[in-house]
């Protein structure tokens, strides 16, 4: 049986008629749901859980906008990075990283067409105590096999990040402190140290 993140972060059963909705039915039941809850669709089920966006990731966003926006960063990459935005990422996925790194190019797609369906080269996940790590596992593999090439995983209690690339396939690199962590192919020869990420 398909199962959810429940309020207190521990699993719990969808109810057997709600096992399949349709893209459409997702749109106007979930998409615009405001309610400290984020709501993604894969393969027809709804994946709920807590936003992460909170006091402690918004100095991680600011951090990491910081340091994409440097001058010399900005001369060889022109994009975004985005915050916990909607994206279509196939015909059956809908997800909400809660950063992700876009080109110019790929910016104005999203905005003029509706459901386009633009994989950003860059998403980073905030990882929380009470996220499940095999429910996390699953989400990077998920981003990997649709063409993101970098998935960064920060854990701000451990102030570490954990990098996972198309470079590197079935391989992980962890960043503390003064190591840098690689963006590398998705935004090549940029990278930061995990304490300029996490302090």
């Amino acid at each position: 049986m398909t199962t959810i993140l429940s309020e207190n972060n521990h699993t719990a059963p969808i109810h057997p008629k709600s096992r399949y909705i349709t893209w459409e039915q997702f749109q106007v039941k979930y998409l615009s749901r405001e309610d400290g809850y984020k709501y993604e669709w894969a393969n027809g089920r709804v994946v709920k859980t807590r936003s992460s966006m909170g006091p402690r990731q918004i100095p991680i966003f600011v951090s990491l906008n910081r340091l994409l926006n440097r001058a010399e960063i900005t001369s060889r990459y022109s994009g975004y990075l985005t915050a916990e935005i909607d994206l279509k990422l196939g015909a059956d996925i809908h997800r909400r990283p809660d950063f992700a790194w876009f080109s110019d190019e790929q910016i104005h797609i999203l905005a003029t067409e509706k459901d386009a369906i633009q994989i950003p080269s860059l998403v980073i996940e905030v990882i929380s105590p009470g996220d499940e790590a095999v429910k996390v596992l699953a989400k990077v593999e998920m981003y990997l096999e649709v063409g993101v090439k970098v998935v960064w995983l920060i854990y701000p209690e451990s102030r570490k990040v954990q990098v996972f690339s198309t470079d590197t396939p079935g391989r992980t690199a962890l960043c503390s402190g003064s190591m840098v962590c690689e963006a590398s192919p998705a935004l090549p020869g940029f990278g930061v140290t995990a304490s300029e990420i996490v302090g």
